[in-house]
């Protein structure tokens, strides 16, 4: 079973294998950064006023997150809502999950 906890919500994920239990052998499917990235828009409409003109753009950056000495990704929608994550495919990832749960975007 693994587990990972995005935007206050936890998410297991579970096997559904009767023959023996999960270890660490078993193939999980999981998209790549370029495919988490081609399914982030450039642009989504947030359904509130813009506080600028890029205020609904994506952007994706490496760097310090606060006072930390460690390097983090973040993608973030300006006025929308950010995600900070020690790599970019989870960063993206728990992006697109945002999206998605906040109807923001759809697939």
């Amino acid at each position: 079973m693994l587990q990972a906890k995005t935007s206050g919500t936890s998410w297991t994920l579970a096997f559904n294998n009767y023959s023996k239990p999960y270890d660490a052998t078993h193939i999980v499917s999981a998209f790549t950064i370029a495919e988490l990235g081609e399914m982030l828009p450039i642009q989504i409409n947030a359904k509130k006023p813009p506080r600028g003109i890029s205020s609904e753009l994506l952007s994706l950056q490496k760097g310090h997150s606060g006072n930390s000495k460690e390097i983090q990704w973040q993608v973030m929608y300006y006025d929308v809502h950010f995600e900070n994550a020690d790599s970019e495919a989870d960063a993206r990832a728990q992006m697109l999950i945002y999206l998605l749960e906040h109807n923001l975007v759809s697939m």
